[in-house]
């Protein structure tokens, strides 16, 4: 059946973030509009005609090269105190230079160990988390400033501009500039 086969390419893409070409995006919001208002069944058959709408989008983009991966964990375990603390701290410092063995020290784990937490809970290494953590930042003040760009580099814990500017392209595709033009098209 095509249609699945389009639909779980959707999801796969879904994991690393889409942006929908315009006249998807318009169809999508026609569709959904005051559809809580409608029966049930009704109301489904439009999610599943929007899902369908979405997969046949071919000017669909990835927003991201690395897909997002978090797995699940009880509120209560040990494994999600670490995680929240570790979240946290990330969330306190990105601004900082931090390295792998202050978190180590925050969490009263040994590197090994904090590396495999990263790995098993988000997908990816501590460095790799941490630049994604800055340029998702990055991107809220690119969308929601005026900031010059080498001051938001500063800002989100990048030292150095261009490095800025490269990791931000390897996981935007585009360059930061590029970024703040299309949020300001697409929002202007």
């Amino acid at each position: 059946m095509p249609q699945a086969q389009a639909l779980q390419r959707l999801q796969q893409h879904a994991s690393y973030g889409v942006r929908l070409s315009e006249q998807t995006a318009t169809r999508v919001a026609e569709l959904l509009a005051n559809v809580d208002q409608q029966p049930h069944s009704y109301q489904s058959l439009r999610v599943i005609e929007s899902l369908l709408v979405m997969a046949d989008d071919a000017q669909a983009q990835r927003l991201s090269v690395a897909p997002y991966v978090m797995t699940a964990l009880t509120s209560n375990s040990d494994t999600h105190k670490k995680i929240q603390l570790a979240k946290q701290y990330v969330e306190q410092h990105y601004a900082q230079a931090i390295k792998i063995t202050d978190l180590c020290h925050q969490l009263h784990l040994s590197e090994s160990s904090a590396y495999r937490l990263f790995e098993k809970h988000y997908g990816m290494s501590f460095s790799e988390h941490l630049k994604q953590f800055r340029i998702g930042k990055a991107c809220e003040l690119l969308a929601s400033s005026a900031l010059p760009i080498a001051l938001i580099a500063e800002r989100t814990g990048f030292g150095n501009l261009s490095n800025f500017n490269r990791q931000f392209k390897t996981l935007k595709t585009m360059t930061p500039r590029e970024f703040r033009q299309r949020f300001q098209a697409v929002s202007g």
